[in-house]
């Protein structure tokens, strides 16, 4: 993640005993979010607006690191555009959690124009994030993990591809300290990032280059 980030953001919010067993739930804290250190969850694949028709939708993955179950009441998702404001969303279902070793996709579930909203949760995420924002995932932004007043992690992008996702390579676990910049000034994708724009390998009714939503990524080339 970002070292400055990482060295100016994270604080002491209060310190309790340990509650955790290996493979159990990490329990919230007051007010309800779950204690993370940094890299605890990692951003692994992020999908954007697409072009053409799409039924896919928009989403960011994340991966858990951790020895533990975590339960995501509280984390919360921060993006900062490159060229606007920055948008705070927090994960507000109290029953979603996410094993050690796997993924959760958190989604954006409801886009509004001026006169309407059109709601539609995509057909892989876990949980939909209308309540807090509702437009296309920026083109170029930072993105960060946030729980509990502890920066988790944090990815700079400065384009999203408009057919397929931005992937972390699959090559190794999903790992906060090589994830930092998916792309260079130019734009351009860089490693261990890649543009996953494979078509689906079993049919389906859904419409659009689907990436690798809750699992593990591709290999990138």
């Amino acid at each position: 993640m970002w070292r400055w980030s990482k060295l100016a953001c994270v604080y002491l919010v209060g310190a309790v005993p340990s509650l955790c067993a290996a493979g159990c739930v990490r329990p919230p804290l007051d007010p309800g979010c779950a204690e993370l250190s940094p890299g605890d969850l990692v951003i692994s694949e992020v999908r954007g607006p697409q072009t053409g028709t799409d039924t896919r939708g928009q989403w960011v993955e994340l991966y858990n690191a951790s020895a533990d179950r975590v339960a995501l009441t509280g984390v919360q998702l921060v993006l900062r555009p490159l060229a606007s404001s920055a948008s705070t969303i927090t994960v507000r279902d109290s029953q979603l959690s996410v094993a050690s070793g796997d993924y959760t996709v958190l989604a954006v579930d409801r886009t509004c124009s001026t006169d309407t909203c059109v709601t539609r949760l995509p057909p892989e995420a876990d949980y939909g994030f209308g309540a807090d924002y509702t437009r296309d995932l920026p083109s170029g932004a930072i993105v960060e993990v946030w729980s509990c007043g502890t920066l988790v992690d944090s990815v700079l992008y400065r384009a999203l591809p408009t057919a397929g996702t931005l992937a972390l390579s699959g090559a190794a676990p999903p790992d906060a300290a090589l994830n930092d910049s998916a792309s260079n000034d130019a734009g351009d994708v860089v490693p261990p990032w890649c543009v996953d724009d494979e078509p689906a390998q079993s049919p389906s009714v859904e419409v659009g280059l689907p990436g690798t939503p809750g699992g593990a990524n591709r290999v990138c080339p």
